[in-house]
Protein backbone atom coordinates (compact mmCIF):
# COMPACT_ATOMS: atom_id res chain seq x y z
CA UNK A 1 0.00 0.00 0.00
CA UNK A 2 2.78 2.48 0.91
CA UNK A 3 4.65 1.67 -2.29
CA UNK A 4 1.51 2.26 -4.38
CA UNK A 5 0.91 5.59 -2.64
CA UNK A 6 4.55 6.61 -3.16
CA UNK A 7 4.33 5.62 -6.83
CA UNK A 8 1.10 7.59 -7.25
CA UNK A 9 2.63 10.66 -5.60
CA UNK A 10 5.69 10.38 -7.84
CA UNK A 11 3.48 10.20 -10.95
CA UNK A 12 1.58 13.29 -9.85
CA UNK A 13 4.84 15.14 -9.13
CA UNK A 14 6.20 14.24 -12.58
CA UNK A 15 3.00 15.41 -14.27
CA UNK A 16 3.07 18.69 -12.32
CA UNK A 17 6.70 19.33 -13.12
CA UNK A 18 6.31 18.66 -16.84
CA UNK A 19 3.61 21.24 -17.46
CA UNK A 20 5.40 23.92 -19.44
CA UNK A 21 4.90 27.57 -18.45
CA UNK A 22 2.48 26.47 -15.77
CA UNK A 23 2.46 26.37 -11.99
CA UNK A 24 0.06 24.40 -9.83
CA UNK A 25 -0.63 25.68 -6.34
CA UNK A 26 -2.67 25.43 -3.19
CA UNK A 27 -3.27 28.72 -1.45
CA UNK A 28 -4.62 28.90 2.09
CA UNK A 29 -6.41 32.10 3.07
CA UNK A 30 -6.88 32.51 6.80
CA UNK A 31 -9.89 34.18 8.38
CA UNK A 32 -7.82 37.35 8.91
CA UNK A 33 -6.94 37.48 5.18
CA UNK A 34 -3.34 36.20 5.42
CA UNK A 35 -2.36 34.19 2.38
CA UNK A 36 0.04 31.26 2.44
CA UNK A 37 0.90 28.75 -0.25
CA UNK A 38 0.71 25.18 1.06
CA UNK A 39 1.78 23.67 -2.26
CA UNK A 40 3.61 25.11 -5.25
CA UNK A 41 4.87 23.07 -8.20
CA UNK A 42 8.26 23.40 -9.88
CA UNK A 43 6.71 25.88 -12.32
CA UNK A 44 7.50 28.55 -9.71
CA UNK A 45 11.11 28.42 -10.91
CA UNK A 46 10.32 29.33 -14.51
CA UNK A 47 7.42 31.69 -13.82
CA UNK A 48 8.65 33.46 -10.68
CA UNK A 49 12.36 32.64 -10.35
CA UNK A 50 12.02 30.97 -6.98
CA UNK A 51 11.85 27.43 -5.68
CA UNK A 52 8.56 25.96 -4.51
CA UNK A 53 9.94 26.03 -0.96
CA UNK A 54 10.72 29.75 -1.22
CA UNK A 55 7.23 30.50 -2.54
CA UNK A 56 5.63 28.52 0.28
CA UNK A 57 7.81 30.28 2.88
CA UNK A 58 7.01 33.75 1.52
CA UNK A 59 3.86 34.29 -0.59
CA UNK A 60 5.26 37.69 -1.63
CA UNK A 61 7.58 35.78 -3.98
CA UNK A 62 4.48 35.10 -6.11
CA UNK A 63 2.20 38.03 -5.23
CA UNK A 64 5.15 40.41 -5.64
CA UNK A 65 5.35 39.45 -9.33
CA UNK A 66 1.89 40.91 -9.97
CA UNK A 67 2.02 44.38 -11.55
CA UNK A 68 1.16 46.95 -8.94
CA UNK A 69 -1.71 48.29 -11.08
CA UNK A 70 -3.29 44.78 -11.07
CA UNK A 71 -2.78 43.89 -7.37
CA UNK A 72 -5.91 45.55 -5.98
CA UNK A 73 -8.07 44.04 -8.74
CA UNK A 74 -6.60 40.60 -7.98
CA UNK A 75 -7.29 41.03 -4.28
CA UNK A 76 -10.87 42.25 -4.92
CA UNK A 77 -11.61 39.38 -7.33
CA UNK A 78 -10.22 36.85 -4.84
CA UNK A 79 -12.44 38.28 -2.10
CA UNK A 80 -15.58 38.09 -4.25
CA UNK A 81 -14.87 34.50 -5.30
CA UNK A 82 -13.95 33.50 -1.75
CA UNK A 83 -17.20 34.89 -0.31
CA UNK A 84 -19.27 32.60 -2.53
CA UNK A 85 -16.68 29.82 -2.97
CA UNK A 86 -17.08 30.37 -6.71
CA UNK A 87 -14.51 29.36 -9.28
CA UNK A 88 -11.90 32.08 -9.52
CA UNK A 89 -10.50 33.05 -12.92
CA UNK A 90 -8.56 36.12 -13.95
CA UNK A 91 -5.86 37.35 -16.30
CA UNK A 92 -3.23 39.75 -15.06
CA UNK A 93 0.19 41.16 -15.79
CA UNK A 94 3.25 39.80 -14.04
CA UNK A 95 6.84 40.93 -13.89
CA UNK A 96 8.87 38.44 -15.92
CA UNK A 97 12.27 37.20 -14.79
CA UNK A 98 14.05 39.54 -17.22
CA UNK A 99 11.85 42.47 -16.18
CA UNK A 100 9.47 42.15 -19.13
CA UNK A 101 5.69 42.14 -18.97
CA UNK A 102 4.33 38.61 -18.70
CA UNK A 103 0.63 37.71 -18.74
CA UNK A 104 -0.79 34.99 -16.51
CA UNK A 105 -4.15 33.33 -16.30
CA UNK A 106 -5.12 32.12 -12.84
CA UNK A 107 -7.89 29.57 -12.37
CA UNK A 108 -8.75 27.99 -9.05
CA UNK A 109 -11.50 26.30 -7.09
CA UNK A 110 -11.97 26.93 -3.41
CA UNK A 111 -13.30 25.09 -0.43
CA UNK A 112 -13.85 26.12 3.17
CA UNK A 113 -11.93 24.12 5.73
CA UNK A 114 -13.23 23.11 9.16
CA UNK A 115 -11.14 25.83 10.85
CA UNK A 116 -12.79 28.53 8.68
CA UNK A 117 -9.84 29.05 6.34
CA UNK A 118 -10.35 28.79 2.57
CA UNK A 119 -8.12 26.55 0.46
CA UNK A 120 -7.72 27.29 -3.24
CA UNK A 121 -6.56 24.58 -5.65
CA UNK A 122 -5.27 26.44 -8.65
CA UNK A 123 -3.18 26.73 -11.74
CA UNK A 124 -1.25 29.66 -13.18
CA UNK A 125 -0.63 29.55 -16.92
CA UNK A 126 1.70 31.89 -18.79
CA UNK A 127 -0.49 33.32 -21.59
CA UNK A 128 1.98 35.93 -22.84
CA UNK A 129 2.15 34.47 -26.36
CA UNK A 130 -1.64 34.28 -26.61
CA UNK A 131 -1.98 37.91 -25.46
CA UNK A 132 0.64 39.03 -28.01
CA UNK A 133 -1.20 37.18 -30.80
CA UNK A 134 -4.51 38.70 -29.66
CA UNK A 135 -3.00 42.20 -29.67
CA UNK A 136 -1.54 41.67 -33.16
CA UNK A 137 -4.92 40.50 -34.43
CA UNK A 138 -6.69 43.51 -32.90
CA UNK A 139 -4.13 45.88 -34.44
CA UNK A 140 -4.50 44.18 -37.84
CA UNK A 141 -8.29 44.42 -37.64
CA UNK A 142 -8.07 48.11 -36.69
CA UNK A 143 -5.72 48.77 -39.62
CA UNK A 144 -8.10 46.96 -42.00
CA UNK A 145 -11.07 48.93 -40.61
CA UNK A 146 -9.26 52.27 -41.11
CA UNK A 147 -8.30 51.36 -44.71
CA UNK A 148 -11.85 50.18 -45.43
CA UNK A 149 -13.40 53.36 -44.02
CA UNK A 150 -10.92 55.74 -45.71
CA UNK A 151 -10.84 54.14 -49.18
CA UNK A 152 -12.20 56.53 -51.83
CA UNK A 153 -13.47 53.69 -54.04
CA UNK A 154 -16.79 52.07 -53.13
CA UNK A 155 -16.37 48.76 -51.31
CA UNK A 156 -19.27 46.43 -50.62
CA UNK A 157 -18.88 43.19 -48.67
CA UNK A 158 -21.36 40.50 -49.68
CA UNK A 159 -22.15 37.16 -48.03
CA UNK A 160 -21.43 34.59 -50.77
CA UNK A 161 -24.15 32.20 -49.64
CA UNK A 162 -27.03 34.64 -49.16
CA UNK A 163 -26.03 37.48 -51.47
CA UNK A 164 -26.82 39.91 -48.64
CA UNK A 165 -24.65 42.98 -48.04
CA UNK A 166 -22.76 42.65 -44.78
CA UNK A 167 -20.84 45.93 -44.87
CA UNK A 168 -20.15 48.97 -47.00
CA UNK A 169 -17.59 51.72 -46.71
CA UNK A 170 -18.62 55.42 -46.63
CA UNK A 171 -17.76 55.86 -50.34
CA UNK A 172 -20.21 53.09 -51.30
CA UNK A 173 -22.91 54.56 -49.10
CA UNK A 174 -22.46 57.98 -50.70
CA UNK A 175 -22.35 56.55 -54.24
CA UNK A 176 -25.52 54.48 -53.82
CA UNK A 177 -27.34 56.92 -51.49
CA UNK A 178 -27.95 54.52 -48.63
CA UNK A 179 -27.27 54.60 -44.92
CA UNK A 180 -25.24 51.67 -43.58
CA UNK A 181 -28.34 50.31 -41.83
CA UNK A 182 -30.53 50.84 -44.91
CA UNK A 183 -28.12 48.84 -47.09
CA UNK A 184 -27.29 46.06 -44.67
CA UNK A 185 -30.76 45.63 -43.03
CA UNK A 186 -33.19 46.23 -45.93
Amino acid sequence: MMQEQHQSEEQLRCLNNNLLNTMLYQLRIEGDGRRRFTYVSEGARTLHGCSPEQAMADSARIYGSVFEEDRQRLHDEEEVAMASLATFETELRMQGLAGQVRWSQLVSRSRRLEDGAVLWDGIEIDITERKAAQQSLEESEEQYRRLFEMESDAILLVDRETGQFIDANPSALTLYGYSRQGLIDP
